[in-house]
Order: structure tokens, then C-alpha cells, then sequence
């Protein structure tokens, strides 16, 4: 405000935090203003600060439980409320322990938000353990316990709202709160794995009944299909051969291989002791090499002596059996021709010898007619010779 010029004297009040007279003194550190001429007599507080002496305003203590550190300069009143965790007039109080949040009401010191787990009551100040061992969280009317809410392991709330145990075909527990099982035992699915798989599967997918494991001789989505009945069994009892295209898992039994275990070895591998035959699953290379004069090879095993293949493949000596069946059948196709061919000249020629000779003669039946025709025999004909007049129109009908 206005100064005096000479000595620039404050007339009236200093800025606020400062005093003397000329304002250039700072006030006590917890004043926002203070007396002019005394630097410890605050005649309002900072925010966040409050206190009162017999006469003056002091504000020597903090209101930091109140919301936005806001109180009232004499007696820190929390006049916006309190901060989470506190409780009552001057928010000095703390809120009981299991409230969540650490939230209360302020003059009731009821939790808000409701309680920490396993506790209950308008204050949070009863164990949900104390009415079941086994109850992790309640709920409650008021101060009364109403129904366990989520359970230990092993267990749920059933119907009752008592913690039960877990349906017996789950596999390692269940949902603590709903009860529905994290696996299935083998053999079930379901939500609560009380319904069965199909009959040849050993598990099912829990959610529908699509199988992923068969029983030992079966395969395919519903494990309805035989494996094939060479295929080795394991030392487990699942299914011996892959659920999706039936190639035997654990190899083939004696004497046969491939992925289906559905082809021969050769009959020419050497045998263990007991004369199985055994060769590789997937190429079908014998185990312990070929009997005494044939040799392995990527097609079988081949008879040395004759450079071919042995009776077991039997690949060459197939085809020299049938190039030599075609050769014959060739020679006998050239033998039978020839014989038609004769056969059939023979017959021209003996038709041609027959036209010569009827042509010949009716030549000369032509002739013999018509040497009668030119010179005609006249005679006299009555009614008694008839069989003169047949004679010659016989003769000469020839």
C-alpha cells in the first residue's frame, strides 16, 4: 500500500509473507500473512497448516490427512473430507484395516468399497475362515455371513453357498469361484467333466466331442477306425498307430514295414532266431542283410549268381518270363498267319480251276444250242408221240 516518501514507512499492511516496517521482513514459515510489527502472531495460515495458542494464531500443524490439505486455520477441520485411510473430525483417525482401499466412511468408519479377501462385516472385521476353513471370500448382509464366494483350491461354492469339493473327473483342481475343471481325467469332457468320451476314445477335447487321444488299435476324429494289425504296441495304452493318418508309431511287427506297416519284407532277408523276418520300416531294407547269394539293394535282394533278382523281388526274373511268353506268342501269331495264307490260296486256285471248267462247259452247251437252232430237225408229231416232242424240247432246254 501507500508508503511514506522520505523513509518509505508501510501505512498499512505488508504483502502477503512478509513484515517490518517497510515489508521487508519474512513472516513465520507456516503464516501466509502475519502482524505487521511481529513476524510470529499469523494472522492466516498456508494451505495444508492450522494452530492456535491461548491468543494468536499460530499455524504450527499440518492437516496432510485432509483432501487438498484443506482444514480451518484455528482448529484443522477437514472441511473438503479425508484421504483414503483416514477417518473422523480431524481425519487423525485410521480407517480398520480390511476395508478395500483403505476406504471408509469418515464418522461411521464402514469400509466403502467393501473388504479385503476372506473378510466381511460392515467394518471388515470378521474372517470368512472363521465360519468355513476352506473360504477364501464371502459375502454378507451387514455384519452376518451370507455365502462363501470363492473357495481354496480343490473346492467351490456350490449351490448352498458352502465351499464343495470339486467334481471327481477333473484333473488338478477347478475355478476356485465357478467350479468348472482346468483338465478332464481321460475318458471325459465337459465343463464340469461329467460327460464321456466316445467309446475307443481315451481323452476328448473338454469342450466339444472331437477325440485327441484313441485307445490302443484305433484312429481318426472319433477314433472309429482300426489301426493296421502289424503295427507294434508301445508300453503305454494309447493308440498304436497317429490319430491322423494311421502311420504306426512304434514300428511294425516281423516280417512286414512301411508307414502302415501293410508291405512284406523280402523273403530273402536273413531271419533272428525264431525265423522272423524282420527289414526296416520305411524302406524295407533288411535287418541283418540277405540269406547266403543274394546281395541288398535299394530295390530288394538280388541273386548274385544270376545277376537278377531273387525269388523275393522276382522284379527281372518276371520280365525275362515275359519277354519270353511274348516272343512265343509272336512266333505263333507269324506260324498261324502263314498257315492262313496257304490255306486260303490253295482255296483261290482250286475255285479259280472250278470257274475254267463250268465256263468251259456251258461254252460248249452254247454251241450244241445253237447247232440245233440254226439246222431244226422237222417231224410229225400227233398225238402219240409225245414222248418224241418231249425228247426234243428237252434237248433243246439244255
Amino acid at each position: 500500500t501507500n508508503c511514506r516518501k522520505s523513509d518509505g514507512y508501510c501505512w498499512s499492511a505488508c504483502a502477503d509473507g512478509l513484515t517490518g516496517d517497510i515489508c521487508d521482513s519474512p513472516c513465520y514459515a507456516g503464516c501466509k500473512t502475519c502482524h505487521k510489527t511481529n513476524a510470529n502472531i499469523c494472522s492466516s495460515c498456508k494451505t495444508g497448516r492450522y494452530g492456535k495458542d491461548a491468543y494468536n494464531l499460530t499455524c504450527n500443524n499440518l492437516c496432510n490427512t485432509c483432501v487438498n490439505n484443506s482444514c480451518t486455520a484455528q482448529y484443522g477441520h477437514c472441511d473438503q473430507g479425508c484421504v483414503n485411510g483416514f477417518k473422523g473430525y480431524y481425519c487423525t483417525d485410521t480407517c480398520p484395516r480390511h476395508c478395500l482401499n483403505e476406504t471408509c466412511e469418515r464418522n461411521t468408519a464402514a469400509c466403502v468399497h467393501g473388504c479385503d479377501d476372506g473378510y466381511y462385516g460392515l467394518k471388515c472385521s470378521y474372517s470368512c475362515m472363521r465360519v468355513q476353513s476352506n473360504c477364501l471370500v464371502c459375502s454378507s448382509n451387514g455384519n452376518k455371513f451370507s455365502s462363501c464366494t470363492r473357495c481354496t483350491n480343490g473346492s467351490y461354492p456350490g449351490s448352498s453357498g458352502k465351499c464343495v469339493q470339486c467334481e471327481p473327473n477333473c484333473s488338478g483342481g477347478c475355478n476356485s469361484s465357478t467350479g468348472v475343471c482346468y483338465v478332464c481325467v481321460d475318458g471325459y469332457r465337459g465343463s464340469f467333466c461329467n460327460v464321456s468320451c466316445t467309446s475307443n476314445c481315451k481323452s476328448c477335447l473338454q469342450n466339444n466331442d472331437e477325440c485327441n487321444v484313441c485307445k490302443e488299435d484305433f484312429w481318426g476324429s472319433d477314433c472309429l477306425n482300426n489301426c493296421s494289425t502289424n503295427c507294434k504296441h508301445g508300453n503305454d495304452s494309447i493308440s498304436i498307430c497317429d490319430i491322423n493318418f494311421a502311420n504306426c508309431k512304434h514300428g511294425c511287427l516281423p516280417e512286414s514295414h512301411g508307414l502302415h506297416c501293410s508291405l512284406l519284407c523280402d523273403k530273402h532277408c536273413l531271419a533272428f532266431e525264431g525265423g522272423a523276418l524282420e527289414c526296416n520300416q520305411m524302406n524295407g531294407q533288411c535287418t541283418l542283410g540277405c540269406e547266403n547269394g543274394y546281395k541288398q539293394t535299394d530295390t530288394g535282394c538280388i541273386n548274385d549268381k544270376i545277376g537278377g533278382y531273387g525269388a523275393g523281388t522276382s522284379g527281372a526274373a518276371v520280365g525275362c518270363a515275359v519277354g519270353g511268353v511274348v516272343s512265343l506268342l509272336a512266333i505263333a501269331l507269324v506260324i498261324g498267319m502263314f498257315i492262313f495264307m496257304s490255306r486260303r490260296r490253295r482255296k483261290d486256285i482250286n475255285s479259280g480251276i472250278k470257274a475254267d471248267a463250268r465256263a468251259d462247259e456251258e461254252a460248249r452247251t452254247y454251241e450244241q444250242l445253237q447247232g440245233r437252232t440254226e439246222q431244226p430237225i422237222y417231224q410229225n408229231a400227233n398225238d402219240n408221240d409225245t414222248d418224241n416232242y418231249a425228247v426234243l424240247f428237252a434237248d433243246t432246254n439244255i
